[in-house]
């Protein structure tokens, strides 16, 4: 009896055994599982992360290209109204021209034809203004003439519906458009070049957008990467001679980085240094703890100034992310320095050696401070 309750409780034994086994395989499966289901969200979110980091340059260069179609659209637009109400102008000009023409016609034949208006007209002139109202009927297009401290003033034409003294006066009232000038201006107007002078044949057309060219250090000769490098880059390259400087520059790759590139990345593995040729570049830098945990800019590295010489010389990994910025021309350019490509010209002249080990050094202590 005593070995067959032995034997049973060895078996529930093994029994809660098994349980607790089957128990942490179904957990350490459920474990993985999530595990895993992380990881795919993570690959996820990288992807969507990588595709908006490549598209916001794309959408920025949309957005500038449509306002510059935009703005020269309206200018095309405020040249043909211009065009328009100077046509408008000279129109309403000429048809006042014909109308006094007409109206002076109309007198002469009344004076020809001896009827009794005319000729009260004259002879209420001849009186110098003397006599009845009822004997003097004005015409419908002259005023009687005032006496003044210095004798009779010339009588002034009245202007009629409809019609205009002069171009200038109608020009006048008109709505501005853009930027109208005076005839003394009008010598101004037009050397600036893309503002109206007036209207009409004087208009000054909208001047060419002007197409500023990048410059490309890809072309540049010999002697101008000397002497970039030794005025913008003074620590590294200030004490080499110009065979060292003309080794590491044959030796190096230069390229384009685009608005919002990564040149490197933080914790990634590097075996170059890089040097900021043209342009600037942002240092970003991501520490738990600080910022709530998301990306901080540290410092802006302009022309001349270098990075990545720790990784170059030790292997470490990278410290910080360098990008290029988003806002300025867009006209970045670095000069890459591999191990692979710069080790044996490092080996051959002991001169750059010392001064990347130096740099390193100066940057260690930097760090340290």
């Amino acid at each position: 009896d005593d070995d067959d309750d032995d034997d049973d409780g060895r078996g529930r034994g093994r029994g809660r055994d098994d349980a607790m086994t089957r128990r942490d395989m179904d957990v350490t499966r459920a474990v993985l599982e999530a595990l895993t289901a992380m990881q795919d969200t993570q690959a996820r979110m990288n992807s969507k992360l990588a595709w908006i980091t490549r598209s916001l340059p794309k959408v920025y260069d949309a957005v500038v290209n449509d306002c510059a179609k935009a703005i020269e659209a309206s200018a095309g637009k405020i040249d043909r109204v211009s065009a328009q109400v100077g046509a408008l102008a000279s129109s309403a000009v000429m048809t006042g021209g014909e109308r006094r023409r007409g109206g002076g016609a109309t007198t002469t034949a009344d004076e020809d034809s001896g009827s009794p208006r005319a000729t009260t007209a004259t002879t209420a002139t001849a009186r110098g203004g003397g006599g009845s109202a009822q004997n003097s009927v004005p015409s419908s297009r002259s005023q009687s003439p005032t006496r003044t401290a210095r004798g009779v003033a010339p009588a002034r034409r009245r202007v009629a519906f409809g019609e205009v003294e002069s171009r200038n006066e109608y020009v006048k009232n008109l709505p501005k458009i853009g930027h109208i000038s005076d005839a003394r201006e009008l010598t101004a107007g037009e050397q600036r070049g893309p503002q109206r002078a007036g209207y009409g044949p004087t208009s000054v057309k909208h001047a060419k957008k002007k197409v500023v060219k990048l410059e490309d250090p890809r072309k540049w000769s010999r002697e101008k990467w000397l002497h970039h490098l030794r005025a913008h880059s003074a620590t590294l390259f200030g004490d080499l001679d110009d065979l060292s400087i003309g080794d590491m520059v044959d030796s190096a790759k230069c390229f384009f980085v685009q608005r919002g590139a990564r040149v490197v990345t933080q914790g990634e593995q590097g075996d170059s240094m890089y040097v900021v040729v043209l342009g600037k570049m942002h240092v970003v830098v991501t520490q738990p703890g600080v910022n709530r945990g998301e990306s901080l800019q540290v410092a802006t590295l302009l022309q001349g100034d270098f990075f990545g010489e720790i990784a170059l010389m030790t292997g470490e990994v990278r410290r910080a992310t360098v990008m290029a910025p988003y806002e300025g021309d867009g006209n970045v350019w670095v000069l890459e320095f591999s191990k692979r490509e710069i080790g044996s010209v490092m080996l051959a002249r002991r001169d750059i050696l010392r001064a990347l080990t130096d740099v390193c050094a100066n940057r260690k202590l930097d760090n340290l401070t």
